[in-house]
C-alpha cells in the first residue's frame, strides 16, 4: 500500500520494504567495500525476485548472470546433478544460513534433509524449488 500510518510513501507495494527489512548482506557483499573476508559480491536480498530458471524451457531466461559458488558447482555436477539445478544449489550457497537449530546440527543427511530445507527456505524468491521431503508420499 502507499499510505502507511496516515502517510504517503515512495512505494506502491511492499515488496521493496520486506525485501530492504531482511537483506543481511554485508558491505562486502553489497560492493560498497572490496571483498576481504567475504566470498562474494551478491547483487540483491535474499527475499527477491527469481535468480535462475531451473527447467530447459526456461534456461533462456537466464539472462542476467548469477552467482554461484563454483567449488560447489563442481561437486554437483561430480555427481551427476544437471547444470541448471548445480547452478541454483551452488547459489543458495552463498551466504549463510539465517537460523540453525541446535538439536538438527548432527542429523543423518541421507534420510534427512533439514539442512538443505534451512538454506532453501531463508532465500525467499518469487518462484522457489520446492522438492518434496525424503521418505514421504508427496511428490511429483
Amino acid at each position: 500500500s502507499p499510505v502507511h500510518r496516515g502517510m504517503l510513501t515512495d512505494v506502491d507495494c511492499r515488496w521493496t520494504v520486506i525485501s530492504g527489512s531482511v537483506d543481511c548482506r554485508t558491505r562486502e557483499e553489497r560492493g560498497l567495500d572490496p571483498l576481504c573476508n567475504n566470498k562474494f559480491v551478491i547483487p540483491k536480498s535474499r527475499y527477491d525476485s527469481i535468480d535462475s530458471y531451473l527447467s530447459e524451457q526456461g534456461e533462456p531466461y537466464n539472462d542476467v548472470p548469477l552467482i554461484y559458488d563454483p567449488a560447489i558447482y563442481q561437486r554437483l555436477r561430480s555427481a551427476g546433478i544437471d547444470h541448471l539445478l548445480a547452478q541454483h544449489v551452488a547459489h543458495l550457497f552463498i551466504r549463510d544460513t539465517v537460523s540453525l537449530f541446535s538439536e538438527k546440527v548432527d542429523q543423518d543427511d541421507t534420510v534427512d534433509s533439514d539442512h538443505f530445507e534451512n538454506i532453501q527456505s531463508t532465500n525467499w524468491q518469487t518462484m522457489r524449488f520446492k522438492p518434496p521431503p525424503p521418505n514421504s508420499k508427496i511428490g511429483w
